[in-house]
């Protein structure tokens, strides 16, 4: 009976332990590919803001955003980068299509399938080179688009391998594997390299949009207990001449870009049409109040209240604003 009990809690371990090891085998390939999308998400966010900022001239190290914000700035550029590669996609898919019926159409050794197939596997070989190329070469980047860069190798990888492995008489299929292999990661550096100069372009985007209608930020007001150096052709200062104030300078005209790391990032205005607009970092503190205040709806065209050309100040008519900033 002792002999029967021990083999019966010996089965129950190694039963207990097949379970665990199963489930940690599901766990693992549940987790890999949601920390490989999270990898994703937080370095196109990372592309598209550092983009963004960069337009302003600020580093993303002042701004010291956390991985969420990350991953919430790469939505738009996830969802328009699968989207892109998509369509692509189905119009290689098409295109292969087509050309395979076309040859299915001749007769087998016929010298015209066959310099077809060498055609294309040509053509295939010169658009891979010259995705390569617009990859490492500047001089190349400036007259080809980076994407359509992007589209050319893998569109010549694919010819490469679809009409070039007929030519090579793979009897074992090897060669063939061997070049599939080869062609899906150049497919996989492809599409990660079109999604990153999305993500780019979107931030750049982004950023242009937001210079050219700085009118419909929030506007912001400072208070100080002493002067700012606050340069830009937006910002309008005005000495607070009651008495028993702790704060005696007031700058209005600025708009908020953001604010992050207990700092406020404010566009002041242009100092030139060289330049983009102008940001001031300032430090949340006791030093300072600021105020906030959300535009109202205007018309397309109209300028926002306290906007470039609408004036600023207290004499402005500045709407109430909203203390969001303590001292």
């Amino acid at each position: 009976m002792a002999g029967h009990s021990r083999a019966g809690g010996t089965d129950s371990a190694d039963s207990a332990r097949a379970g665990a090891a199963q489930l940690i085998e599901k766990g693992s390939a549940v987790i890999a590919p949601v920390t490989v999308l999270t990898a994703l998400f937080v370095y196109f966010g990372f592309v598209r803001t550092s983009a963004f900022y960069g337009y302003f001239g600020v580093n993303l190290g002042v701004l010291k955003l956390s991985i969420q914000d990350y991953v919430l700035r790469s939505v738009d550029v996830s969802f328009g980068a699968v989207s892109r590669l998509a369509l692509v996609g189905a119009l290689l898919i098409a295109l292969d299509q087509g050309v395979a019926v076309a040859l299915t159409r001749r007769a087998a050794g016929d010298h015209g399938d066959r310099a077809l197939r060498w055609t294309l596997t040509a053509s295939g070989a010169v658009l891979l080179v010259l995705g390569l190329t617009s990859a490492v070469s500047r001089a190349v980047t400036a007259v080809l688009n980076p994407l359509i860069g992007s589209a050319l190798l893998a569109l010549g990888a694919i010819m490469m391998v679809r009409f070039g492995s007929a030519l090579l008489g793979d009897r074992d299929g090897s060669s063939g594997r061997r070049a599939s292999v080869l062609t899906a990661v150049v497919l996989v550096i492809s599409g990660f390299w079109a999604a990153t100069l999305y993500a780019h372009e979107l931030g750049q985007e982004g950023a242009r949009s937001t210079d050219a209608s700085v009118g419909r930020l929030p506007l912001v007001s400072v208070f100080s207990a002493e002067p700012l150096d606050l340069p830009g052709q937006d910002v309008s200062a005005s000495r607070i001449t009651v008495a028993d104030q702790e704060y005696r300078y007031r700058y209005s005209g600025l708009s908020l870009l953001t604010y992050s790391n207990d700092r406020w990032f404010v566009i002041t205005g242009r100092h030139s049409d060289e330049y983009h607009s102008s940001v001031a970092i300032l430090r949340d503190s006791d030093a300072i109040r600021v105020e906030v205040a959300a535009v109202a709806k205007f018309q397309v065209g109209e300028l926002a209240p306290g906007s470039a050309g609408g004036g600023g100040g207290e004499e402005s008519g500045d709407p109430h604003p909203v203390v969001v900033g303590d001292a």
